[in-house]
């Protein structure tokens, strides 16, 4: 499941600053940011109306690649949660961000760690 996050006109465009942070809503719902997505050629293909556009990742890797360790360097947008408390989620609600860990980076290598271990 995807969520799209609404946070205004920030500066930072890929969610870097949320790594290692919780996003709880309204309801309970506590996710932990983990990892960068690293994005693949799904979002170049022609969506309903808008037709296809290879340019998007070329974008993408151009402006954010981040070292995922073993798993290279990467073209990311956006970020993987993992939900640690169950609860509803509607759209329109908003979400109290909990700063983790102020070094996204060290967020990152966790992630890395966990998914290393799990392979």
């Amino acid at each position: 499941m995807g969520v799209l996050l609404d946070d205004g006109a920030a500066a930072d465009p890929f969610g870097d600053a949320l790594i290692g942070s919780h996003l709880v809503g309204p309801s309970g719902l506590k996710l932990t940011v983990g990892l960068p997505t690293p994005r693949c050629v799904v979002p170049t293909r022609a969506q309903d109306e808008l037709p296809a556009d290879p340019a998007v990742l070329r974008t993408i890797v151009d402006a954010h690649r981040v070292d995922l360790g073993p798993f290279g360097r990467q073209g990311c947008a956006g970020a993987y949660a993992e939900v640690a408390n169950a609860g509803r989620l509607r759209t329109g609600d908003c979400f109290e961000v909990r700063r983790g860990d102020a070094r996204p980076r060290a967020g990152i290598d966790r992630a890395v760690a966990r998914l290393r271990d799990h392979a």
